[in-house]
């Protein structure tokens, strides 16, 4: 079992829409490099955007849905099982501890996976501590 939630998981989980993210096949062998490069495809694709004028970040939904889950991976006879719990909330304590208690931390959270101009954007809203984040509409059409 991995020590903590990882959010690496969230990058993973696809429904075959346009808004999830890509159907892989993932092996225990290198399970860790393979979540983070889901996460940071993710982000490649699309996962995130700043517009440094108007000082707003533009999100998938999906990360706003995954803001009230805790996760988990563990090992069970040579296979791993994503145990997702959902927590229902509102207000300023509805992010959960995946992504953030906040969005400044949700942003540093997410970092980790962006390309190196937008980690430098997303540092600069952090340091000026004016920023908004909104969250897109998630396209359910289907992923040809």
């Amino acid at each position: 079992m991995l020590p903590e939630p990882d959010v690496r998981i969230h990058f993973t989980l696809t429904n075959a829409s346009k808004s999830s993210p890509a159907l892989k096949c993932y092996s225990p062998d290198d399970i860790h490099g393979e979540l983070e490069a889901a996460a940071c495809a993710f982000f490649l694709d699309g996962g995130l955007h700043v517009n440094m004028d108007t000082k707003i970040v533009s999100i998938d939904k999906m990360i706003d849905w995954y803001v009230k889950f805790c996760s988990s991976i563990f090992l069970l006879n040579n296979h791993y099982i994503f145990l997702c719990l959902y927590f229902e909330s509102s207000g300023s304590d509805r992010f959960s501890i995946d992504f953030g208690k906040n969005e400044a931390e949700i942003l540093t959270t997410l970092i980790r996976y962006l390309e190196p101009s937008t980690v430098d954007n997303v540092l600069e809203l952090l340091d000026g501590n004016q920023f908004k984040i909104l969250y897109r509409t998630y396209d359910w059409s289907a992923n040809s």
